[in-house]
């Protein structure tokens, strides 16, 4: 199952004598300590797999905060499409990885939960997933993987299965009626203009939370909600209601002008 319906099926997952979660962002690492702090109330065998080469954590220092800023919007919107995607790639691990505390967090339990004996627990990094079978006759999950680094490949048995592997972007069915609206860019994806509309006249259609590949790491950033709806309602209503920040950073991002 998907990590989005791991509270539905909580109790159940409890009662399975071996668990196996695969990714290694914020919504694996709460899982993950959430059932090693059972995990001597039920007895599972847990297991943790990331294909990443560590467990790594969030980026919050403050010169990297200052990318989630209006003057980084404005220097990366304005880079090359290509480029853009380059480092939509390279900047996941500033936004998709684990709090530093959490990190910490389980390491702590890790050790308390050690002290009187070994924990029936494995942290596998640097492990593909490249594939699943299941047994319905044993209720059992094979994971056929791969070790990325070392290029050796071995299976994994579990009852549940828990893929913590994010989300994928794609148009929701719903705007199929007015896609001949929407501008896309030349990798499929919705071409979201600096103000944020997506629709060929520019002031029509707003798109927000789906622009990565546009405006980088502040188009998921909460922080940055208040600043993307001041934007979108000056172009709705032609005039700035909210005071709109232009520049904030004490770096610079681009060529001095």
């Amino acid at each position: 199952m998907h990590n989005s319906r791991y509270l539905e099926h909580r109790d159940a997952l409890r009662a399975k004598r071996s668990i196996t979660i695969v990714g290694s962002g914020q919504s694996a690492a709460e899982i993950y300590h959430d059932l090693l702090s059972d995990i001597g109330t039920y007895g599972y065998q847990l297991n943790w797999v990331t294909r990443s080469p560590r467990f790594f954590p969030l980026e919050y220092t403050k010169l990297t905060l200052e990318m989630t800023s209006p003057d980084y919007v404005d220097y990366f919107h304005a880079l090359p499409e290509q480029t853009r995607y380059d480092l939509e790639a390279e900047q996941k691990g500033l936004f998709k990885g684990i709090s530093a505390d959490l990190i910490n967090d389980i390491f702590d339990l890790l050790y308390a939960t050690s002290v009187p004996g070994p924990v029936n627990t494995r942290l596998l990094t640097n492990t593909e997933l490249t594939g699943v079978t299941y047994d319905r006759s044993t209720g059992r999950h094979t994971l056929r993987l791969r070790h990325v680094e070392q290029g050796r490949d071995h299976t994994l048995d579990t009852e549940g299965l828990v893929l913590a592997t994010g989300y994928r972007y794609q148009v929701p069915a719903f705007c199929d009626p007015i896609r001949d609206r929407l501008r896309f860019d030349g990798h499929g994806r919705l071409d979201v203009a600096r103000n944020y509309s997506v629709d060929h006249t520019g002031r029509g259609i707003f798109l927000q939370n789906g622009g990565t590949h546009t405006h980088s790491i502040t188009s998921p950033d909460l922080g940055m909600g208040p600043y993307r709806n001041s934007w979108i309602i000056r172009e709705l209503v032609g005039r700035e209601v909210y005071p709109i920040e232009k520049s904030i950073t004490f770096q610079e991002f681009g060529v001095p002008a």
